[in-house]
């Protein structure tokens, strides 16, 4: 259970880290304040990745610094059950025609913009 739900976590994370953004460069020293406006059940973009679900693991792996960290934690045997488990997450998501090819994955984010009131 803690297993599927640190999966759950780091998928989640890892796809909501992928997709664009309609607000200002969340790093540029002028986005302090902004937010991207969307509206519930619009698709904001798509980004096609074009691996299979264990590509998906693998790039994930490498470039995704919660999936680092969570990989960098356990030991060999943890980590080949983790990229198992990861594997068949992205598999079961997956609703690319050519699944063995692509990995396509509908998801969906949620934003929390926190406003500190005035004292």
């Amino acid at each position: 259970m803690v297993l599927r739900r640190v999966v759950s976590i780091v998928l989640v994370s890892g796809l909501a880290g992928c997709a664009p953004s309609d607000a200002a460069h969340p790093y540029a020293s002028n986005a302090v304040q902004q937010a991207a406006k969307g509206e519930e059940g619009v698709v904001v973009g798509v980004r096609a990745v074009a691996v299979s679900a264990a590509g998906a693991v693998e790039f994930f792996r490498r470039y995704f610094g919660p999936t680092q960290m969570a990989f960098g934690r356990l030991d060999e045997a943890g980590q080949a059950k983790f990229a198992a488990a990861l594997e068949e997450l992205w598999a079961g998501a997956n609703v690319a025609e050519d699944p063995e090819e692509r990995t396509l994955v509908r998801n969906e984010y949620l934003e929390v913009v926190a406003r500190r009131r005035a004292a």
